[in-house]
């Protein structure tokens, strides 16, 4: 592997590993002996997959080619030890020797991968716990209206991308934009009234967090980044967004989901290199899962 896939991986190991920690009552001890050979497999078929898409589209019939894969120093993975082989047998009894199964097969198709992968040695309720965590958002991800942002590790409306939602130094939307942020809404209610039809043993913790664009460090209105006018007024914009939405007849509390309004000021991850489109807000859903 090259030094930017190993940090890749090396990422996406931790980011689970806090999610596990977070959401299925597994211990330090624990959680580390199924993690890492099942995200590691879950890392290699996803790459497998995404080739495995680019070459049917070529039409050419190279898509089952070992070769293929190799050419660019992606892991071949077989049929039964792709994730979404995993992902679709996740609630039979036998899920545990199928992604057992899994690694040996990976393993005989890919030599430097000999003696490299352990199985997964955790219970059945904990195999399915942690493929469920990961397929609960596959409905978000085949909305064309959603786009991921991988360094954010975030999905953002794409009518709301790039564009100053509130007015300059208040809390209230913009008349223009109501439209679309009432389709934003929809758009979520629907996708957690389907979690919850298809996890009934998840809750959720659902996040509004506002933000706050600065001026330019050379203007006397700058602020610093704590400063607390920002995280009052990134508050009172979440808060706003949320008291919308409700005067619209939607509620979210009333589906098993519980509501925490939050401002993150002049700070926020992955903000926006033009500081005006700053002014807007950000989503978080954050699963639940009951002790198992």
């Amino acid at each position: 592997m090259d030094t930017k896939t190993i940090k890749d991986l090396e990422k996406r190991l931790w980011d689970t590993a806090d999610e596990l920690r977070a959401n299925t009552g597994l211990k330090a001890s624990e959680y580390s002996t199924p993690i890492l050979g099942l995200i590691f497999l879950k890392y290699i078929s996803d790459s497998f997959e995404e080739k495995y898409t680019e070459l049917v589209e070529e039409g050419a019939g190279f898509e089952e080619e070992k070769d293929e894969y190799l050419a660019e120093n992606i892991f071949y993975v077989p049929e039964e030890a792709r994730w979404s082989y995993i992902a679709k047998h996740s609630n039979q009894p036998e899920i545990g020797q199928i992604i057992d199964n899994a690694m040996v097969e990976v393993e005989r198709e890919n030599n430097r991968l000999k003696g490299l992968l352990k199985d997964a040695n955790a219970t059945k309720e904990q195999l399915q716990e942690i493929v469920k965590i990961e397929q609960q958002f596959k409905t978000l991800q085949e909305d064309k209206d959603f786009e991921f942002l991988p360094d954010c590790k975030k999905y953002i409306a794409k009518e709301l991308s790039g564009i100053e939602l509130f007015e300059s130094n208040g809390s209230v939307i913009k008349k223009e934009y109501h439209p679309v942020v009432l389709k934003a809404r929809k758009k979520i209610k629907s996708f957690i009234d389907e979690l919850n039809k298809n996890q009934k043993d998840f809750s959720y913790l659902l996040v509004i967090e506002g933000n706050t664009a600065n001026w330019p460090e050379n203007d006397p209105n700058h602020r610093e980044k704590n400063d607390e006018f920002g995280f009052k007024l990134s508050y009172e914009r979440a808060l706003a967004l949320y008291e919308f939405w409700e005067s619209k007849g939607i509620s979210y509390r009333k589906s098993n989901v519980e509501v925490i309004i939050s401002g993150s000021g002049f700070n926020g991850i992955c903000r926006d290199a033009n500081e005006p489109n700053n002014k807007r807000f950000s989503i978080q859903i954050i699963p639940k899962v009951s002790p198992m």
